[in-house]
């Protein structure tokens, strides 16, 4: 008599247990982050680059889960929170391109920014500013005592 295993009298469970793993191992990385903030980042990805002797975005690679990116933290419903963009080590080289300031605008959840001196230029400021005012109380004028909401 031929040996036998429990994956080969019943095929049926090993089939099944197999497709549930498959599944599951080719799940989107983009699957805990929000899908605008997954769109954000790319586009924050295209802008810039790695200055020579840089390696900031090294672990930026979308076959993996963004909110595990150098400078990126991202809350428990999967938005980015915070963006910190370049490696703040004195010395480090930095980043070039132009700033994204569209993607940093759909980033509804980013409470603190920051940028690694570098070569990078745009309209960082301006949409800061949008950011600010989108996240301001409605209906009210700002005063000295409202705190930054971007830092």
């Amino acid at each position: 008599r031929p040996m036998t295993t429990r994956a080969t009298q019943r095929p049926g469970v090993f089939l099944l247990l197999a497709a549930v793993l498959l599944t599951v191992a080719v799940q989107p990385a983009a699957a805990t982050l929000h899908p605008v903030d997954y769109l954000a980042l790319q586009a924050v990805r295209r802008a810039l680059t790695d200055l020579p002797g840089s390696g900031f975005f090294a672990s930026w690679d979308f076959t993996g889960d963004p909110c595990g990116f150098a400078g990126v933290s991202c809350s428990g419903d999967g938005r980015v929170v915070t963006l910190a963009l370049g490696d703040p080590r004195a010395g480090a080289p930095g980043l070039s391109g132009a700033f994204p300031s569209a993607a940093l605008a759909r980033l509804s959840a980013l409470s603190s920014l920051s940028l690694v001196p570098g070569r990078v230029s745009g309209g960082l400021s301006s949409a800061v500013s949008r950011r600010e005012q989108a996240l301001r109380p409605r209906g009210r004028r700002p005063s000295q005592t409202d705190e930054a909401v971007v830092s």
